[in-house]
């Protein structure tokens, strides 16, 4: 179906600097060519495109997969002006723990499966947790704001809504 005219029919609203329907594309190459396997055709040679850096992403991120001789390999494609190249890395390693996680557990749901680092797990369960802050433990939360009040009387005191 023509992509055009499926814009078209669906009437959305056109914003040119996104793409229409999506904004993460996933593309499994699964031809072969990445395994050697080349199609013959009488009097027609057939070998692998040379690989070409792209200097731009046409979607948010692109998830390319190819069937190769070591394996499915993975090219992911990001638009540098929302992601940085520690977050497309990061998300990487992220996809490659999830993955063996649901061949190991495939009925559990992906929320409860692990796909984080040892770091990144220490960053959230312990760095960012670290809110223990040292008060007077003789003061009652009412006296500790009233204080607070009298340090800074022209700053509000509580916002609500």
């Amino acid at each position: 179906y023509p992509f055009d005219e499926l814009i078209d029919q669906l009437d959305l609203p056109r914003d040119l600097s996104r793409n229409a329907l999506f904004d993460v594309m996933v593309v499994l190459q699964n031809t072969g060519m990445g395994k050697g396997v080349l199609p013959t055709l009488d009097g027609l040679e057939v070998r692998a495109y040379e690989e070409v850096q792209t200097e731009s992403s046409k979607f948010d991120l692109t998830f390319n997969f190819t069937e190769g001789t070591e394996g499915i390999l993975l090219d992911l494609t990001y638009n540098s002006d929302i992601y940085s190249r520690e977050m497309a890395e990061r998300l990487c390693g992220h996809l490659e723990r999830l993955l063996p996680a649901v061949c190991g557990s495939p009925d559990a749901p992906i929320s409860e499966l692990d796909y984080l680092s040892a770091a990144e797990r220490k960053e959230l369960l312990e760095s960012f947790n670290d809110t223990a802050v040292a008060y007077p433990e003789e003061e009652t939360l009412v006296s500790l704001f009233e204080a607070q009040a009298a340090q800074a009387p022209g700053s509000p005191a509580l916002v609500f809504g």
